[in-house]
C-alpha cells in the first residue's frame, strides 16, 4: 500500500493487544544499492526476533514474524515497485506495510502500541497528507503523477486517452461504425475516418480548437475515476495557450489555476514535482500554518506548554488540540491514566513507554492534530521535545 492516511492511522493506535512491532526502513531506488535492500531487511527481521524474544521466546518471534519474513522472497510485487521507504506494522492481530515517499530513519520498535512517530510527515499537511496530482498533458501523450511534498511518481491516467491521435479515433471510429457496421472504422471507398482531423500532428498550435475540446473532454471523463472523491489539488503541466483549453471542460473541481507553462514531454516525474511544488505548496501547507498561527496567538498563556509533565496527562484526557514534537524525540516511562500517575525515566526501563510516540497518538485518537518542529521551515519558533497548545 503507498502512504497512509489518518484512518488507517488511528486503526493502528486503537490497536492494543501487544506485543506491537513497528519496522522502519528508508530504501535505494537506483544503482546497485538496491541489491541491498532485501538484506538491511533481512537484518531488520533478526533484530526484531531478538526483541520479540525477549517477551515471549524465538520461536514465537519466529511465528510471528512469518508473514514479514515472506516478503523477501517477493521481488516482483515488493521490491520491485518500491518507493523511499517501508513502513511495516506486526501485531497477533495486524500486519500492514506501507511504501513510504520519503526516507524514515532506520528503527525495529517493539511496545505495547505501534510507533508513529516517523510517520508524521505525511499528517503534516492537513488531512489528504500533502497528496496532489500532476497532469502532463500534450497533443502526444497523457501522463498523471501523484505527488507528495517528498516526489511524485507516475501512475495510470484512469481511461483517459493517450494522445489527441487515440482521442480522435475513437471518436471518429464510433461514429463511423455507427454509420457503416462491418466497416472496421473505415467509411465507403476505404478512406479513413481519421483524414482531414490533423491526427498526428507535433505542433499544438495546428490543432483545431474543436478537436483540443473533444480531446480534453475525453481526458477529463478518464480521470474521473482516478479523482472522484478526492479533494486534493490538480496542477496541469501544459504549453500556455492550452490551459484555459482545458480548464474549461475539466469538472474536478480541485484544478489549480496557473499551473506549469511549457511542454511537459520529455520532463521526469522530478521536474514536474520541481515545477509544481511553488503552485501547490502553499494550498498543502495552510493546515500547517493555520496551527502555527493558533500557537502564536496563544505562546506565553497557561494554553501552551513545553512541560511533558503537564502534556502527557492532557493528551491521554483529551484536552490536547495541537502537538508540535521534534523528529527523533523521545522521553521513556509510564503513564496511569486511572490514577493520574505519571513516571519519566532516562533509560527505558520493563513496562515502559515511549511517552512522545503515546502524546501522539493520543492526541491523534482524541481528534487533535500533531505536526513535527521543522525549525529550518520557520513557521514557528520551537524549541524542545513537544510543545502542545491546550483545548481548555
Amino acid at each position: 500500500m503507498d502512504g497512509i492516511s489518518r484512518s488507517e492511522m488511528i486503526e493502528l493506535l486503537d490497536h492494543h493487544r501487544g506485543p506491537c512491532l513497528s519496522i522502519f526502513m528508508p530504501v535505494h531506488r537506483a544503482g546497485v544499492d538496491t541489491q541491498q535492500n532485501p538484506i538491511r531487511f533481512k537484518n531488520l527481521l533478526r533484530e526484531a526476533v531478538h526483541k520479540l524474544a525477549e517477551q515471549g521466546g524465538e520461536q514465537e518471534a519466529e511465528q510471528l514474524l512469518e508473514p514479514a519474513t515472506r516478503l523477501l522472497d517477493d521481488g516482483e510485487h515488493f521490491w520491485q515497485k518500491q518507493r523511499q521507504g517501508i513502513a511495516l506494522f506486526r501485531s497477533p492481530e495486524t500486519f500492514r506495510y506501507y511504501r513510504l515517499p520519503f526516507e524514515p530513519p532506520s528503527a525495529v520498535v517493539v511496545g505495547e502500541g505501534f510507533s508513529i512517530l516517523p510517520l508524521l510527515p505525511l499528517l503534516s499537511d492537513g488531512e489528504n497528507s500533502g497528496r496532489f496530482y500532476i497532469l502532463a498533458l500534450s497533443l502526444k501523450q497523457v501522463r498523471l503523477f501523484e505527488a507528495t511534498r517528498f516526489s511524485a511518481e507516475e501512475v495510470e491516467p484512469g481511461k483517459s486517452p493517450r494522445s489527441l491521435a487515440e482521442a480522435l479515433r475513437y471518436d471518429d471510429v464510433q461514429k463511423v461504425d455507427h454509420l457503416f457496421a462491418g466497416s472496421q472504422g473505415r467509411a465507403a471507398g476505404g478512406v479513413s475516418p481519421l483524414s482531414g482531423h490533423g491526427v498526428g500532428v507535433d505542433d499544438e498550435k495546428h490543432a483545431p480548437n474543436d478537436e483540443l475540446v473533444r480531446y480534453f473532454r475525453q481526458v477529463d471523463a478518464g480521470l474521473h475515476d482516478v479523482l472522484r472523491h478526492q479533494r486534493v489539488p490538480l496542477v496541469l503541466a501544459a504549453v500556455e495557450y492550452l490551459h484555459p483549453i482545458y480548464q474549461g471542460v475539466c469538472t474536478y473541481p480541485n484544478l489549480l489555476t496557473g499551473g506549469i507553462t511549457g511542454s511537459p514531454d520529455g520532463m521526469t516525474g522530478d521536474e514536474l514535482h520541481a515545477r509544481a511544488w511553488p503552485a501547490v505548496g502553499p494550498h498543502l501547507h495552510a493546515a500547517r500554518q493555520e496551527a502555527a498561527g493558533q500557537y502564536r496567538q496563544f505562546a506565553g498563556t497557561p494554553r501552551v506548554s513545553n512541560d511533558l509533565r503537564a502534556i502527557v496527562p492532557a493528551a491521554f484526557y483529551g484536552r490536547v488540540g495541537l502537538l508540535f514534537v521534534a523528529p527523533e524525540a523521545e522521553q521513556w516511562g509510564r503513564f496511569d491514566a486511572e490514577n493520574n500517575k505519571l513516571e519519566l525515566h532516562h533509560e527505558p526501563q520493563p513496562g515502559d513507554q515511549d511517552l512522545v510516540n503515546a502524546v501522539a497518538g493520543q492526541t491523534i485518537l482524541h481528534g487533535g492534530d500533531v505536526y513535527p518542529i521543522d525549525v529550518q521551515e520557520g513557521l514557528l519558533d520551537v524549541r524542545g521535545t513537544a510543545v502542545a497548545v491546550f483545548r481548555y
